[in-house]
């Protein structure tokens, strides 16, 4: 809402209110709060009758309330790191980014991660858990230089707990039927962290991919992530997927690519939060591009106001023409201007 509101002057009025309301409703960020009417008082709509005024009463208590926690946190951490405890001081420093994260101290929180953290993870489990948050924390602020160091460090975490998850799995002793659960169980538990985990890598990587213009690659990492690994809510929902995901293959897949590795895989059922994408893209394997350009020409507004994809729209749009339009020409000896002009919804000069 903030990226709409500084991205798309006509939206900014309808976003802040909307932003205004949800800060209320989850009472957590006071400072983001108090931030939207200072941004406010210099816009002509600032006045308007359907605007409420600020809470200052509501801001002052729940700040207070938050800066109260933080200061008992702090204390908190500070007692554990002196006892020297590590799972303890670990669970402390944890609670801490949570906080930080739940009241918009974005920076505060990944400048905690930066304090060793690391050295007071105990299991496997905290260590990818660990990376995970980090890398979101870095994503939420834009800091693309600090998230590709973080990647390579979050896949050795994950492949190292692959290799322990298999030896563990590796056949050994009889076991009674408490001994057989508790095994199970574990198992179960080990590999739903490393399948998360690794989706949300695969996400996390493709966005990077984005940011650095290597659509292809970032159309590899989006089609690798299961739907059911995808935690609700994240910084990513399955349509964002979805839509990253085909918008990315349009611009770099061959046709025969598309299909096996986007309509007939485990990248489906992810298509299918958006089923207006699985149209498009069988439209476009099928060469049917008048259906085709209507359809994604439907989200380019939407598009434009994604703070990760917004930059990117006109380029990703301008590679899916050309592509399209290469596909179009490939059987024919002559093509004829005035036809195509109409088949991809376009002026004769514009093709």
């Amino acid at each position: 809402l903030q990226f709409i509101m500084e991205a798309c002057p006509p939206l900014e009025k309808e976003s802040f209110l909307t932003l205004v309301k949800f800060l209320k409703e989850t009472k957590r960020n006071a400072q983001k709060y108090h931030a939207l009417y200072t941004r406010a008082e210099g816009k002509a709509w600032g006045a308007d009758a359907d605007v409420p005024p600020m809470d200052k009463e509501w801001f002052e208590t729940l700040h207070a309330s938050a800066m109260s926690r933080t200061d008992a946190l702090l204390h908190e951490l500070k007692k554990q790191k002196d006892e020297g405890v590590k799972e303890s001081t670990r669970r402390a420093m944890e609670e801490l980014v949570q906080h930080y994260g739940k009241t918009g101290q974005l920076t505060e929180a990944f400048k905690q991660f930066n304090r060793g953290m690391r050295e007071y993870c105990t299991q496997m489990r905290h260590i990818i858990n660990m990376y995970t948050s980090w890398l979101e924390m870095a994503v939420l602020l834009f800091e693309w230089h600090r998230v590709t160091p973080l990647i390579s460090q979050s896949e050795r975490a994950i492949q190292e707990a692959e290799e322990a998850e298999n030896q563990a799995n590796a056949p050994g002793g009889r076991l009674n039927r408490n001994q057989y659960d508790q095994v199970e169980a574990s198992r179960k538990t080990n590999k739903l962290l490393i399948g998360t985990s690794r989706s949300k890598l695969h996400a996390i990587v493709g966005l990077s991919s984005i940011e650095s213009k290597n659509y292809k690659q970032a159309c590899e990492r989006f089609l690798q992530v299961e739907a059911d690994h995808l935690s609700d809510p994240w910084i990513l929902a399955p349509f964002d997927i979805a839509r990253y995901g085909s918008l990315c293959a349009l611009a770099t897949l061959e046709r025969s690519e598309m299909k096996a590795k986007c309509l007939d895989s485990k990248f489906r059922k992810i298509l299918e939060t958006e089923p207006m994408l699985v149209e498009a893209l069988t439209c476009f394997t099928r060469s049917q591009f008048t259906r085709f350009f209507q359809l994604i020409n439907s989200i380019q507004d939407a598009m434009l106001l994604d703070p990760y994809f917004s930059s990117h729209v006109t380029r990703i749009y301008e590679m899916i023409k050309k592509r399209a339009l290469a596909q179009y020409l490939a059987p024919f000896a002559v093509a004829d201007l005035a036809t195509m002009a109409t088949v991809f919804g376009l002026t004769t000069d514009e093709v």
